[in-house]
């Protein structure tokens, strides 16, 4: 089980670990093949705020 805190008593800020977004497109390649899939950011529960 991994446990993680994350604490805010501040107003919303952006997700810098998504770049201000609900999450962050990766891409990798596969044989010659260049595939993108986007991941929701866990951090951010999804959403671009925190």
């Amino acid at each position: 089980m991994t446990a993680r805190v994350i604490t805010c008593f501040h107003a919303p800020q952006s997700c810098t670990a998504c770049r201000g977004s609900g999450g962050s497109t990766t891409t990798e390649t596969v044989n010659g093949v260049t595939r993108s899939q986007w991941q929701s950011c866990d951090a951010c529960n999804g959403s671009g705020q925190r």
